[in-house]
């Protein structure tokens, strides 16, 4: 998971997919994260983005009918991410779609600015715990996810 963010640019918000597969990442997982990546609105090079999973995660979530933030914050004892109305229902169209659930989730972290670490922890709780965010998910505001870490416990609501 570090490589997959290393090889992406906050500032301009781009990824790298050659730079990524260069650290060791197998191609597969790229193509994933690149997928998520580009379904908020980053731009990709050197990785397939696949255009049928982007086209239905961005469905999910039309950009001008967003509500809440997207980005994320630790106290001394949490780490809480907040996602928007449009991610949420992107990760929540991810979990249901079966095949590359964490890279693709990965992904759409990436924008919270949270490590690398605390991401692919969380994409793996996501992946296999995550109908839970659709309860959270319900009121169209956009979620705040919370997890103690270094565990799995996670918890969400609404913003």
């Amino acid at each position: 998971m570090q490589a997959l963010y290393d090889a992406t640019d906050p500032r301009t918000h781009v990824f790298d997919g050659g730079e990524a597969r260069a650290s060791g990442v197998e191609a597969g997982l790229v193509d994933d994260y690149a997928t998520g990546f580009a379904a908020t609105g980053g731009s990709v090079r050197g990785a397939t983005v696949d255009s049928a999973r982007l086209s239905a995660l961005r469905a999910a979530g039309d950009v001008r009918a967003c509500s809440g933030r997207t980005r994320s914050d630790s106290t001394s004892a949490q780490l809480n991410v907040y996602l928007s109305s449009c991610n949420t229902n992107r990760l929540l169209a991810v979990i249901g779609g079966g095949t590359g659930v964490v890279g693709t989730i990965a992904g759409i972290l990436a924008p919270t600015g949270l490590r690398a670490a605390a991401a692919g922890a969380l994409a793996g709780v996501l992946a296999v715990a995550g109908a839970f965010l659709g309860v959270c998910a319900a009121k169209g505001r956009g979620t705040v996810i919370h997890n103690i870490p270094p565990s799995t416990i996670t918890w969400c609501n609404s913003q």
